[in-house]
């Protein structure tokens, strides 16, 4: 018997000693060990535990094991790792758990069950290992893949030989062919023959190089209509430093081309208008002052070289006129601070000449309503204001005959109305005396007289006056010299001859004559 019982003893002893050397082995493990209850309350943690998670026994056990819980699992994660645990079944598997300072990381991780006597389970072992070190470069590594797959941009890879050995979705959407279309075939199956000659070879040893390649080409999608891309390529090397291949990124730009082409064509029909027109076309910028153009006008209407202006932008202002700078040099100034305007002024050629300028300008703004140019017109007005003037002159003379012609029609007028008082007077003397006061009104003359041939035509004599007529002959010879263009007709007919005194008052002037 007292055998017996030292052999119990000695039993015994060996269990708590076993029992010591596993609690004692748990603890010094170097991956984190947690032991839950079946409720996941946390009842005892090895000091990795701490040294992972930053959390003391003090403060996980009792809590449960969902403090750890970093929210980048779906809940279904979770309902799958119980599920599985519950049933029995160890769960092994990747999770990412938060530490106590709120930063994530990853582990390895292992959950056991453990049983009682009747089979039930009581406990759970979580044993953890962390691989944040090992899992960031793959999920790094992982995010790039998924990057570039999603990428908008044309992405390719192709080993030394040129040859497709990865193309992302949007190579694929855009050239309208399937992975196996293009992957192990040359890169320059997908080109346009609109393209360069020999650029496929091109890109293929420069794309090789350090430097290697960029620029635009085409490329032709499944249907045969083509699209511009501007590509990027260069080589892809091992950890050794060795070119293994080269990595293409392209963007299509087709919409950009054709923008740019219409904006060059755009440009180009500006330029030919600019330089045809007869007007003087500049532009010239804010800050600081400068001409960035003027149309070839500027040569013939100003006679100097559009270079000086180029140069030295005062140049502009230096010829014109000295009376007209101080307006023009204001006109500038209104210009540089974005406002419409309007200026006619004179410039001075090298030759003396003188030239009349009429110009216009307007402000061009961004989109942020900054001032970016000042575009504008100089119109050479000379020949206009010449014509102008002329015209203005033959006006005034055109006003003059006008007026003239007047006169003579209200004259002719009154005229014909004296010949119809005429016919019916009673006799001559009464016909001249009415004469007289007509004419004397009419003819608009302080002085004159009337005379009438005599009966036998040699001699004229005076019937009848108004005003001073004291020194006026009262009769005189048909034949005198100024009466010699009317000697015919005062031959056959008796004639009335008006006789007014001129400007000069020692002499008469002769107006008409008029059949009796």
């Amino acid at each position: 018997m007292p055998h017996e019982r030292q052999h119990n003893d000695g039993v015994s002893g060996q269990g708590e000693q076993l029992s010591e050397l596993k609690s004692a082995a748990l603890e010094a493990a170097a991956n984190a060990i947690a032991i839950t209850d079946r409720e996941g309350i946390i009842v005892w943690i090895n000091t990795a535990f701490h040294q992972l998670t930053g959390y003391s026994s003090e403060e996980v056990i009792g809590p449960g094991i969902r403090l750890l819980k970093s929210d980048r699992h779906p809940a279904s994660f979770y309902k799958s790792l119980w599920d599985t645990i519950l049933s029995g079944e160890k769960w092994q598997g990747h999770i990412v758990n938060r530490r106590k300072d709120g930063s994530l990381h990853d582990e390895d991780m292992t959950i056991a069950p453990v049983r009682n006597d009747n089979g039930e389970i009581t406990h759970f072992i979580a044993v953890k290992q962390d691989i944040t070190d090992q899992s960031r470069p793959e999920e790094r590594a992982s995010m790039v893949v998924q990057a570039v797959q999603n990428s908008l941009d044309l992405i390719g890879i192709a080993n030394c030989a040129g040859e497709f050995i990865f193309v992302n979705e949007a190579v694929l959407k855009m050239i309208g062919r399937k992975p196996e279309e293009l992957i192990g075939k040359h890169f320059g199956t997908l080109f346009s023959r609109n393209n360069p000659a020999a650029i496929a070879e091109a890109i293929g040893t420069k794309g090789l190089e350090s430097a290697g390649w960029h620029g635009d080409c085409i490329l032709r999608r499944r249907d045969e209509t083509d699209f511009t891309i501007f590509l990027s390529v260069g080589p892809i090397k091992n950890k050794e430093g060795r070119v293994t291949g080269m990595f293409g990124i392209a963007r299509d730009i087709s919409e950009r081309k054709k923008a740019e082409d219409s904006l060059r064509a755009s440009e180009e029909q500006f330029r030919q208008l600019a330089d045809n027109i007869r007007e003087v076309f500049f532009v010239l910028t804010p800050e600081p002052v400068r001409v960035t153009y003027v149309s070839p006008a500027y040569e013939e209407i100003w006679g100097r070289s559009r270079k000086e202006v180029y140069e030295r932008p005062a140049a502009w202002i230096e010829s014109v006129h000295p009376e007209d700078r101080e307006g023009v040099g204001s006109f500038f100034v209104r210009l540089m601070q974005g406002i419409q305007s309007e200026m006619a002024y004179r410039i001075l050629r090298p030759d003396g000449s003188v030239r009349y300028i009429e110009a216009r300008s307007f402000p061009v703004r961004d989109s942020e309503d900054k001032l970016i140019w000042i575009v504008g017109i100089a119109e050479d007005t000379t020949v206009r204001r010449e014509k102008e003037n002329a015209l203005k002159e033959t006006h005034e003379k055109l006003n003059v005959a006008l007026e003239e012609s007047k006169k003579q029609t209200q004259d002719a007028a009154r005229l014909s109305e004296l010949v119809d008082i005429l016919q019916s007077c009673q006799n001559a003397e009464e016909a001249y005396t009415i004469t007289a006061n007509a004419l004397n009104g009419m003819l608009r003359s302080a002085a004159g007289a009337l005379y009438i041939t005599s009966p036998s035509r040699d001699v004229v004599e005076m019937v009848a006056s108004w005003g001073n007529v004291l020194d006026t002959e009262k009769a005189f010879r048909p034949d005198s010299c100024s009466l010699r263009r009317c000697r015919k007709a005062s031959r056959t007919k008796r004639c009335w001859w008006i006789v007014m005194p001129s400007s000069n008052s020692s002499s008469k002037s002769w107006i008409f004559w008029a059949r009796s």
